[in-house]
């Protein structure tokens, strides 16, 4: 599953994917994740859904995870991410930055 990054802070991100790709309630835990760009791939972590709300899409929601007992190499890699998105945002050289996950319910 690919979803689009739209937030991103130190604890936890928001997603942006089709309603229809998984299991999305509150609660649900997602295991593997990975932060993916071009050919690079984090190390991977665990995600827990704590809300869900409609994107501007009818086809696509809105989900708001946080990240579930990160290893300090999770944290130093969600900021490295967090700044690379900022730099790209203020520079208007923002590509998309993707997220590729795996879970269980």
């Amino acid at each position: 599953m690919i979803a689009q990054i739209i937030d991103i802070s130190e604890d936890g991100l928001q997603l942006d994917l089709r309603s229809d790709a998984t299991e999305m309630g509150v609660g649900t835990i997602w295991t593997g994740c990975s932060f993916e760009r071009l050919k690079i791939r984090s190390e991977p972590f665990n995600l827990v859904i704590k809300n869900t709300r409609p994107s501007h899409e009818s086809s696509r929601i809105r989900v708001g995870c946080e990240l579930l007992n990160p290893t300090q190499l999770n944290r130093n890699e969600f900021e490295s991410t967090r700044n690379a998105i900022h730099s790209a945002r203020i520079q208007r050289r923002l590509k998309f930055w993707f997220q590729n996950v795996s879970w269980y319910s």
